[in-house]
């Protein structure tokens, strides 16, 4: 369990670095992976040794099925505003022509 959260975390510290990139597709995707590792982390702490899934009848070594709710609910929420950047992204494109934040900001004026 352990080396899981490890390498979870490894790839959101990875992520959060990729996250500059120059390219407004990346960035949606980089945000994605990095929601992926932080629900991916709650699941593994939800889990306790010896607990099966809430189907049955003894409830003594059922896990508890509200984090995994709330991971379900997240992922839900998640691809709807990856849905709404993409789409945003897409207007973005047909307006300047250009998937770069520093395309875009030149061409607009706003360059600092």
């Amino acid at each position: 369990m352990i080396e899981i959260v490890i390498v979870s975390l490894s790839l959101f510290v990875l992520f959060f670095e990729l996250i500059r990139t120059n390219n407004m597709l990346k960035t949606i995707l980089t945000l994605n992976m990095m929601v992926a590792n932080i629900v991916l982390i709650f699941i593994i702490f939800a889990k306790r040794s010896k607990e099966v899934a809430p189907i049955g009848n003894d409830i003594s070594i059922m896990v508890d099925p509200l984090p995994q709710a709330l991971m379900i609910t997240t992922i839900i929420i998640g691809a709807a505003i990856t849905a709404l950047a993409v789409t945003i992204t897409i207007k973005i494109f047909h307006n300047f022509g250009s998937f770069y934040w520093d395309e875009i900001k030149s061409e607009d004026g706003s360059d600092d």
